[in-house]
C-alpha cells in the first residue's frame, strides 16, 4: 500500500516537470531585431527596434552598446498589437535611436534586456553610414546660429544667449532638444522658456548668463537634434540630424572700485525695494513678519539678501521667498521676495533702521542704493515675557505644569512596565511550545541592501521606460547631489554645473528635458555617481 503511495506520487512529481519544460518552450521569449534604414549619411540616424514576444511584460534594457561612430540612445517602449497576412502578434517593442555620426560600416553588438526576470539579448545588426548628404533631406540645408543680448558686460550682469537653427530645405523641422548645453564655463546660467525667431530661422532655445569673471570669453557651442518626415511612397520615415552651434566672443568688464559701498555684494541692476511694515505695539521676544519685494532688472538669479540698518537691539532671520523672471530689453527682469523676521532683543521703542540693497547700475554707470523706510516699533515687556526668548511661569502656573508632568511621568513608566512584562510572557510561552515541538524557529532570510547609487539609477532607468518626467527629474537630483564637484575633471566640473541647473530649472522653473538629454544624463549619472 505505502509502496503504491510512492509510486503514484512520483508519478506525479515527473508529469509536473514535464508539464513545466513543456510549458516553458511554448512560452519562451521571442526577440525580433529590425534596423531601419540600414544604410545612412553622416549626420542622420536609424532607428532599431527590438520586438518581444512571449512573455512580454515588464520588459527592459540592461545593457546596449557603446560604439565609436555612433550615438545610440534609448528612445523609449510601448505595447503593441498587429494583424499582418492573416496572423497576429502582440509584445512589447523597445525603440532606440542610432547616430552617424562618421562615415564606416558599423557592426553593433546584442543589447542586453530583461523581460520578467529572465535575460535576453537582440542578434547582431550593421549599419552602414555614408558621406554628409550635403544636398537631400535634413543635412546640409540646416545650420546653426546663436544671438547674444549685448557684445560687452560688466561682472554680474545678465544677458540672454538665444539659439536657432537656419533652414533652407522647405521641409517641416522639429527641434528636438539640445543633445550637449552650451558651453558656458565661468558664466551662471539658467534657462528660460519664451518664444522668439525670426520667419527664416527656427527658435531652439534661450539661457540667461550671468558672468562671474572679467575677460574676453567665447561661449556658444552644443549642440541639438532635429527631426523632419521624409515621405517615401505611401509611408514617411523620420530622421534626425544633429546640429553644432559655433562660438561667440563676449567681453566681460569688472565692476569699478570708486565709490563702491561698505556693504556693496555683487549685485548689478536697477532695483526699488518694498516692505509691508507693521504697526503697533509688540511684546518682547515676539517675531515680527515682514514681506520684502526687490523689483527690477538686472541680476535676479543670484541676488543678495537684503539687510536691516540696525541689529543692535533686535535680532534678525532673513529667507528667501519665491522669485519671478522675464525676458525684456535684453535682458532679465522680475521680482524676487523675501521674508525678515525681527525678534526685538529689548523693552522700548525700537528703530532698526532701513531694510536696504546696494547695487551697481550699469546702465546708469553708478553704485546706487534701494531701501524702504524706518522699521520703528513699540516693545512692551509681558507678564510671561523671559529673559532672551524663556518663558517665565508664574508659582500656579509652575506647579500646575509640575503636577501634569509628574502625572505624565506616572503613566509612561507604568506602559512601558506593561509592555515589558507581556514582551517578556510572549518570549517565555514561544520557548514552551518551541520546546514541546522540538523545532528551531527558521532563520531569517538575508536581502542584500541595494546601496543609494544604485537605486537612484533603477528608478531613473525605470523613468525613462515610462516616460515619467518627474521620476527622473527627482532621482537626477538625488543623483547630481551625490557627487562631490571637487573630485570631477574641468570637462564633468562644467557639465556638472550644467545639469545641476538644467534639473533645477526643470523641477522648480517649468523648463523641459529632452529625452536625448535625459538618456545623456543617466549615463553621465552612472559613470560619476560613487
Amino acid at each position: 500500500m505505502e509502496g503504491d503511495i510512492l509510486k503514484n506520487t512520483g508519478r506525479l512529481f515527473l508529469s509536473l516537470i514535464i508539464f513545466l519544460i513543456l510549458s516553458g518552450g511554448l512560452y519562451a521569449v521571442e526577440i525580433e531585431t529590425e534596423l531601419s534604414p540600414s544604410r545612412i549619411s553622416a549626420g542622420e540616424s536609424a532607428t532599431l527596434r527590438i520586438k518581444v514576444t512571449g512573455k512580454s511584460a515588464g520588459v527592459k534594457p540592461v545593457k546596449f552598446p557603446a560604439v565609436n561612430g555612433l550615438q545610440i540612445t534609448f528612445s523609449g517602449s510601448s505595447r503593441n498589437f498587429q494583424f499582418i497576412n492573416g496572423k497576429t502578434w502582440s509584445g512589447t517593442v523597445l525603440s532606440f535611436s542610432i547616430y552617424g555620426e562618421k562615415k564606416g560600416e558599423y557592426k553593433i553588438p546584442p543589447f542586453i534586456l530583461e523581460a520578467d526576470g529572465e535575460r535576453v539579448s537582440s542578434r547582431e545588426v550593421t549599419l552602414i553610414v555614408g558621406e554628409s548628404a550635403s544636398g537631400r533631406s535634413t543635412a546640409g540645408t540646416l545650420r546653426g546660429d546663436i544671438d547674444l543680448s549685448a557684445e560687452t558686460v560688466y561682472a554680474g550682469e545678465p544677458f540672454i544667449i538665444r539659439y536657432f537653427v537656419e533652414d533652407n530645405s522647405g521641409i517641416p523641422i522639429r527641434v528636438e532638444g539640445f543633445s550637449e548645453q552650451p558651453h558656458v564655463k565661468g558664466f551662471v546660467m539658467k534657462g528660460l522658456d519664451e518664444q522668439a525667431g525670426d520667419s527664416d530661422k527656427i527658435y531652439a532655445g534661450s539661457f540667461c548668463l550671468v558672468p562671474v569673471e572679467k575677460g574676453v570669453h567665447q561661449i556658444g557651442g552644443g549642440s541639438v537634434v532635429v527631426s523632419a518626415d521624409n515621405a517615401q511612397g505611401f509611408f514617411s520615415m523620420r530622421r534626425e540630424k544633429k546640429i553644432d552651434f559655433p562660438y561667440k566672443k563676449i567681453n566681460v568688464i569688472p565692476i569699478p572700485s570708486d565709490g563702491k559701498p561698505e556693504f556693496f555684494s555683487g549685485d548689478v541692476g536697477e532695483f526699488k525695494i518694498e516692505a509691508q511694515i507693521p504697526s503697533g505695539e509688540f511684546k518682547l521676544f515676539d517675531e515680527i513678519k515682514i514681506p520684502v519685494k526687490i523689483s527690477g532688472r538686472g541680476n535676479l538669479l543670484t541676488l543678495s539678501r537684503p539687510r536691516v540698518g540696525n541689529e543692535e537691539e533686535v535680532k534678525i532671520i532673513v529667507e528667501e521667498r519665491e522669485q519671478t523672471l522675464s525676458v525684456s530689453e535684453g535682458g532679465l527682469s522680475g521680482e524676487k521676495n523675501f521674508l525678515i523676521t525681527i525678534i526685538p532683543q529689548r523693552d522700548g521703542n525700537i528703530n532698526a533702521g532701513k531694510v536696504f540693497i546696494d547695487y551697481f547700475n550699469p546702465y546708469k554707470k553708478i553704485f546706487e542704493k534701494a531701501e524702504t523706510g524706518e522699521l520703528e516699533f513699540t516693545v512692551v515687556k509681558s507678564e510671561n515675557s523671559g529673559e532672551k526668548g524663556e518663558v517665565q511661569f508664574t508659582p500656579d502656573s509652575s506647579l500646575t505644569g509640575r503636577s501634569v508632568y509628574v502625572y505624565a511621568i506616572i503613566i509612561i513608566s507604568s506602559l512601558i512596565i506593561l509592555v515589558i512584562v507581556l514582551v517578556m510572557w510572549e518570549r517565555k510561552k514561544f520557548k514552551m511550545i518551541k520546546s514541546e515541538l522540538g523545532t528551531d524557529s527558521p532563520a531569517e532570510t538575508a536581502y542584500p541592501e541595494v546601496n543609494k547609487r544604485d537605486e537612484i539609477l533603477l528608478k531613473i532607468t525605470a523613468a525613462l521606460e515610462n516616460n515619467d518626467n518627474e521620476l527622473f527629474l527627482l532621482n537626477a537630483d538625488r543623483g547630481i547631489n551625490l557627487i562631490d564637484p571637487l573630485k570631477l575633471s574641468p570637462d564633468d566640473n562644467n557639465r556638472y554645473n550644467q545639469y545641476k541647473e538644467k534639473v533645477y530649472n526643470s523641477r522648480y522653473g517649468g523648463g523641459k528635458f529632452a529625452e536625448a538629454e535625459m538618456s545623456e544624463l543617466a549615463l553621465w549619472l552612472k559613470r560619476n555617481m560613487k
